[in-house]
This record gives structure tokens, C-alpha cells and sequence, in this order.
């Protein structure tokens, strides 16, 4: 039977827990994006050869002019992934791999003798199409960014891309490897096991293909969708990815069982992350902004923990104080999920008095619901405070540009526009993203706050040249993965 397999994973986006997700002791939000990234797998007919008895694959991923195969094959010894005429990329080639030997693990046989297409495409989001709208003579808006045509492809090949954040990577093999291992096993996505194993081995693949594991929030949220994410210790995989070389993609026998014993859950190893549903409240939008100017992560990472070494006593009181702020956040926010489903009407009534009005007059705003307010008041404040301290840490790790004085003005004048709650730099901070969360009692209201912040963002003014692109997403309310089989 010659089936069809999709699945996409979706992009991220941290807003609360900065440096502090590195830590298995703390945690942080992380919001799953509309924006996606997707695989799509054929059974082709008609296969001409497959006279080394394994399996062929033809790989294509037009957004990067990837086009090439690859020849699976194994045996009771282990397993290869064989690069026909295709350029090395760890990422592809580990999620491929290793999502084909569990896929054998779980059907207890080998896949022999047959051929596949593999198709990789992100949404738009992922990757920076300022631009492309320039070159294709359009004003950049949100609106031409919603018109530009689904997986834009470039015509000049050479023309460099750029990321904008999104967490492409994790996104990429989360949905490859779920895709590969969902086509051709029955493995059930909607059970807790089965989407548990998926996860485990994205994670393992993306610590493979990047050389060091990090904290996983990124692949966690791809997998599972918006949540309270806590890390894994690093010690889960470290010994596990001891045992191969993720720059040529091969396995022995040994490897693969000691593999499988870590990342099935139906084993008896004990995976120490933990990750709670969590969304944004009713008419909550996530508004994001790539900008144009990049961040160097790994290395301000690096000054960051070397200074929490250094200063064990400040840094764990100041990352206390943070975690502290983080949960008020969390906490608000449920608070108001919960009074916009008790009492919808109050909640409405809410949101529409005070997203017409500045911050600093909610206080005063009468017949509303003073839960929502309030809530709404606290997070505010609370995250005002997150930024100053988060600031403060850069500065004294070396000055790393956590929040720099160009984005504290960009997110200052983003917060001051009426309609919004707050407005951060995400996950680790940098020159290169900016994020707000908007508010208005209905879709229409928020599509004109999101005009005024785009309007903002546009005629923002630095020393520096800067250039301010709205991002088209939301945050998604799909549980992570999506699939579809035909």
C-alpha cells in the first residue's frame, strides 16, 4: 500500500525562564507558534532499483535547494545511513537514522526493499523574509508578509537565510523523526508512551546533531505544544551519545539496545523532565518581531554561566528572585484563564475597557472584573521587574546584551502602546527578536492593536540602523505535533 504521511512540528517562542531553563532546578514558559515546520513522507511505486536490498530515499527541501538520496541499510550488526549525492547535514541524517532503527525496534523487523520521498518545508516565520519582500518590490507590512506565498523559496540560490528564532532546528528533526517513525510503525501519537518516545528521541537527535545538549524546551514545546517546561539532567544522554559519531551516521548493535533502553518509556529509565499544559488566555495574542540584527546564543550563554559560577551566592539569589517573578506570571495568567471561563461576559467587559486605555489608567477603571485587572496589573509589574534583573545578570556576565539598551527602548515603546500586556526579549535575549503579548475582547480589536504595535515597530528610531519585522504567527493552540496519514 502506498501511503502518505505528515506531520508538523511547531516553533517556539521562551517567554519566561531566560538562562534560568538551563537549570534543572528551575523552570520557564515556552509557547508553541502557529508557524510550523513540516515533513511529508511517499511510498513510491514503481521502484526501479533497490538492489541493495535497504532502503532508498529521496530527500527534497526546496527553501534550502536541498535535493538528494540517501540508502538506509541494516543489519543483525547495526545500521548506516548512506549519502548518495546529498551534502552532510547532522541534522537530517541523525533524525533519519536513528528514527528508522527504533522504527525497526518497534515493528521488530527490518525495512528492506523499498523507496521513499521525504519533503521538508518551514512556514515563512521561521526564516527572515524581510528581504524577499524588498526584492520582490513590496513595502514590508504584515500584510504582504501574509500574502507572500506559503514556503517562499527564493529564486537566487545563493542568497543567504536567516533564522529568526523560532527554534527551526528542533522544529525540523521533531517533526522528521515523527514523521519517519509515525509511516512506518503503528505507534500511537495520542498515547502518553508513544508521544513520550517520539520526544526522547528528537531529544536525543538534536543534542546529536548540535554536539551538546541543551536544555530541550525547544523540542519539548515542538512535541507537546505550549507548557511549563523543567530539563532533563544532562547526564541522561551524555552516555548514550558517547557511544556514536553524529558526524558519520552509522550504528553498531551495542549502540542501538543501549539507546533504545534510554529512550523508551515502556524501559525502566527514569527521564527527570517535567512539562505542564499551559496557554495563553482567551484573546491573548502573541505578537513577534524579528529584528536585524543577530545574537551570537551559544557564547552569551557561556559568559552567563561563568559569571553564576563565579558568583554563586548573587547569582542564585538574584535567579531565585527571577524564578519567583516567573511563577507570579504563570500564575496570573491562570488566574485569568480561569475567570474568563467562569464568568465570560465580566471577562469580555474587561478586555474592553481597558485595551483602549494606557497602562498606567487600568488601575482607575471601574465595573470590570478587579480578578482580571488585577492579574493583569501584577503581570505587568512582574515582568517589568523579570527585565531589570535579566538586564542587571547581563551586565555584570561580561555585559552580554540580554536585554540591550536598543531593545529595552523597543520594548518600553511597544509596552506604552495601548492593547499590550508586555513585551520581552525571548529565550535567551539578544539584538535579533522581540515578543509581546496583546489583548482585546475580540479578533477584530486585536488585529487593530497588532496594527498599532506594527505602526510602532515601523517608525521605531535608534542610534544604530534597525530594521523592526512583524512576524505573521500566533500562539498555536494545537497540542505540539500534528498529523495526517492518507
Amino acid at each position: 500500500m502506498n501511503r502518505t504521511t505528515i506531520v508538523s512540528a511547531p516553533g517556539k517562542v521562551l517567554i519566561t525562564g531566560g538562562y534560568l531553563v538551563l537549570d534543572p532546578d528551575y523552570s520557564g514558559l515556552v509557547l508553541s507558534t502557529s508557524s510550523r515546520f513540516y515533513t511529508t513522507i511517499k511510498d513510491v511505486k514503481n521502484v526501479e532499483n533497490t538492489s541493495c536490498g535497504g532502503l532508498v530515499i529521496d530527500l527534497h527541501s526546496p527553501q534550502f535547494y536541498l535535493s538528494g538520496q540517501y540508502v538506509y541499510e541494516s543489519s543483525e550488526n547495526g545500521g548506516e545511513l548512506k549519502l548518495v549525492n546529498m551534502n552532510k547535514n547532522p541534522y537530517i541524517e541523525n533524525a533519519i537514522l536513528y528514527a528508522l532503527a527504533i522504527s525497526e525496534y518497534l515493528n521488530g523487523s527490518k525495512i528492506q526493499n523499498r523507496k521513499i520521498s521525504i519533503t521538508l518545508q518551514a512556514d515563512n516565520d521561521f526564516y527572515s523574509q524581510r528581504q524577499n519582500l524588498i526584492d520582490l518590490g513590496k513595502e514590508v507590512t504584515l500584510e504582504n508578509l501574509e500574502n507572500l506565498e506559503k514556503f517562499y523559496v527564493h529564486p537566487d540560490s545563493n542568497k543567504p537565510i536567516q533564522k529568526t528564532g523560532l527554534g527551526s532546528s528542533a522544529s525540523m528533526v521533531t517533526s522528521l523523526t515523527s514523521a519517519i517513525i509515525l509511516h512506518f510503525t503503528g505507534l500511537d501519537i495520542n498515547d502518553e508512551n508513544g508521544r513520550e518516545m517520539i520526544h526522547r528521541v528528537a531529544q536525543f537527535c538534536h543534542c546529536l546533531a548540535q554536539g551538546k545538549i541543551g536544555s530541550g524546551f525547544d523540542v519539548s514545546a515542538a512535541t507537546y505544544g505550549s507548557q511549563r517546561y523543567k530539563r532533563f539532567g544532562t547526564s541522561i544522554l551524555e552516555s548514550i551519545m558517547k557511544l556514536v559519531d553524529p558526524s558519520d551516521p552509522k550504528y553498531s548493535k551495542q549502540a542501538i539496545t543501549e539507546i533504545i533502553n534510554v529512550v523508551d518509556p515502556k524501559k525502566e529509565f527514569v527521564w527527570d523532565n517535567e512539562n505542564s499544559t499551559f496557554e495563553l488566555p482567551p484573546n491573548f495574542h502573541l505578537f513577534v518581531a524579528d529584528v536585524a540584527q543577530g545574537s551570537n546564543t551559544p557564547s552569551m550563554v557561556r559568559c552567563v554561566l561563568k559569571w553564576k559560577e563565579q558568583n554563586p551566592t548573587e547569582s542564585t539569589e538574584l535567579w531565585n528572585s527571577i524564578r519567583d517573578l516567573n511563577n507570579t506570571v504563570e500564575e496570573q495568567f491562570k488566574i485569568i484563564s480561569k475567570q474568563a471561563k467562569e464568568f465570560p461576559s465580566d471577562y469580555e467587559n474587561t478586555l474592553q475597557k481597558l485595551y483602549q486605555l494606557p497602562a498606567s489608567e487600568w488601575e482607575e477603571v471601574e465595573s470590570v472584573s478587579s480578578k482580571v485587572k488585577d492579574a493583569m496589573l501584577t503581570i505587568r509589574n512582574s515582568f517589568i521587574e523579570i527585565r531589570k534583573k535579566l538586564k542587571y545578570m547581563g551586565e555584570q556576565a561580561e555585559n552580554v546584551p540580554i536585554e540591550p539598551n536598543q531593545q529595552t527602548k523597543l520594548l518600553d515603546e511597544t509596552m506604552a502602546t495601548n492593547g499590550c500586556l508586555i513585551a520581552g526579549v525571548p529565550g535567551a535575549g539578544g539584538y535579533d527578536a522581540v515578543f509581546s503579548i496583546l489583548f482585546a475582547p475580540n479578533e477584530e480589536s486585536i488585529q487593530t492593536v497588532k496594527n498599532q504595535v506594527e505602526t510602532s515597530w515601523k517608525n521605531f528610531k535608534y542610534e544604530t540602523e534597525c530594521f523592526v519585522t512583524p512576524l505573521i504567527l500566533n500562539e498555536s493552540k494545537t497540542k505540539g505535533l500534528e498529523v495526517q496519514r492518507f
